[in-house]
């Protein structure tokens, strides 16, 4: 059996390794790091801000569960690692002071020209996509380095990129909950937060680490391709690209574990919903609002 496993992987990994060569997939982090990082932090806090955004809370509550929803998985994630100082939260004052200004923005600022620049496709798309370029690198920068610190051990790698990836809106979900708001937890509801974050994690512990077929370049490269596929394809198209969802369903299909949404008992005196909306994972809940940036913002 042996014998015949090796060879295939061996086959694999050159595959792989190839497709990445070809593709410079590798070359894509360089290309960033031609954007100032303000410039992605503050696409990033833009594109939070509206997710806070509601009438039934306070505006000390809006403001710490859009910050929660910022930064509270890069938070989670380094404190599972022990990591603390490397958080960009400890590190200075610049994610606090983007934050609070580009909140004050989406939710409460006076200017009518402001708003008509946000109600603009491309502000929302190149904000969007900010956001999922961040959370990318963060997702694959905690999986390398709990590789590093614990090589051979999957769990805290998996672990700290699910946390990068996901972690700030378990915290915003927290909060609410405490402050007596209602919220579906995404635990309980798995959706693309959750099972993106998961399936990204384990693509790179797997590539990189485990295959070695990619470089951590390629790896990151990955990430940030497969994110602005779905971020793309989701404003301009209206029908995201997730990848994260096609690997779930033949993971359940394989293992032969119910979708979550089939296992939802139904409600006395309500009729179930079996729409094929309720079945997947909606990528993004739209609010009332008429104006795009605002009920566009993505719900991760």
């Amino acid at each position: 059996m042996t014998a015949v496993i090796q060879p295939a992987m061996a086959f694999v990994t050159d595959l792989l390794k190839t497709s990445a060569k070809l593709s410079h997939v590798g070359d894509v982090p360089g290309l960033l790091t031609k954007v100032p990082y303000p410039v992605l932090l503050t696409g990033h806090c833009l594109a939070v801000s509206g997710l806070s955004k509601d009438s039934s809370s306070g505006r000390l509550l809006s403001f710490v569960v859009g910050f929660m929803l910022a930064f509270g998985g890069n938070l989670l994630s380094c404190f599972f690692l022990g990591t603390q100082g490397s958080s960009i939260l400890f590190s200075s004052n610049q994610a606090l002071l983007i934050w609070t200004v580009s909140w004050w923005l989406v939710n409460h600022n006076p200017i009518p020209v402001i708003d008509d620049l946000f109600d603009l496709q491309i502000v929302g798309v190149l904000a969007r996509s900010c956001l999922h370029i961040l959370r990318s690198l963060g997702i694959a920068s905690q999986v390398n380095a709990a590789a590093g610190a614990y090589p051979g051990v999957i769990a805290p790698a998996i672990v700290a990129g699910t946390l990068a990836g996901c972690g700030g809106k378990m915290l915003a979900e927290t909060v609410k909950s405490i402050s007596g708001l209602k919220s579906k937890f995404e635990l309980a509801h798995p959706e693309f937060l959750l099972r993106s974050s998961v399936v990204n994690s384990c693509l790179v512990y797997l590539l990189v680490h485990v295959l070695k077929a990619f470089t951590v370049l390629e790896g990151t490269g990955l990430l940030i391709v497969i994110a602005m596929l779905y971020t793309l394809t989701d404003d301009l198209a209206a029908r995201a690209v997730d990848v994260s969802e096609h690997v779930t369903n033949v993971v359940t299909l394989v293992t032969l574990i119910a979708p979550a949404s089939s296992m939802a008992p139904a409600t006395r005196g309500r009729k179930a919903t079996t729409s094929s909306a309720a079945a997947t994972s909606t990528p993004r809940t739209r609010s009332a609002s008429a104006k795009r940036t605002r009920a566009r913002t993505p719900r991760r």
